[in-house]
């Protein structure tokens, strides 16, 4: 997407050859190449969708989560998927949650994007 907004920019090819030719969606082209406040790789660090908990929230939510752990408490993924939700309701953030938790989808987004200081372990399995 980068490389189609700086050729659009640059005039060197049309919007519409470049999104065929390049098979990127006419109409997010457009909006990323008129978009002349922002240089090319700013127009990129803003695609996507924003995470439904702030970043002071969700580092919050990290932080306690490393607590725990140093404190030797294992969460499972239903704990932290509720804790999430305590947290929304708490600060005011729209409850899209579903229930009382959060989904399995925001949690394995969630981990994803904090993957550099969480680790998700499984409990050794026993046999009698």
């Amino acid at each position: 997407m980068l490389r189609n907004v700086r050729i659009v920019r640059e005039k060197t090819t049309m919007l519409k050859k470049a999104a065929k030719y390049f098979a990127a969606p006419n109409t997010t082209l457009r909006q990323h190449a008129h978009e002349v406040l922002l240089s090319p790789e700013d127009v990129m660090k803003n695609l996507g969708r924003k995470p439904t908990l702030s970043e002071k929230i969700s580092n919050e939510l990290v932080d306690c989560l490393l607590v725990m752990e140093v404190k030797f408490y294992g969460l499972t993924r239903m704990d932290v998927r509720k804790m999430a939700y305590q947290l929304a309701a708490r600060n005011g953030i729209r409850n899209w949650f579903k229930g009382e938790c959060a989904g399995r989808a925001w949690f394995d987004h969630f981990f994803r994007r904090h993957r550099d200081r969480l680790a998700i372990r499984k409990q050794p399995t026993r046999r009698l």
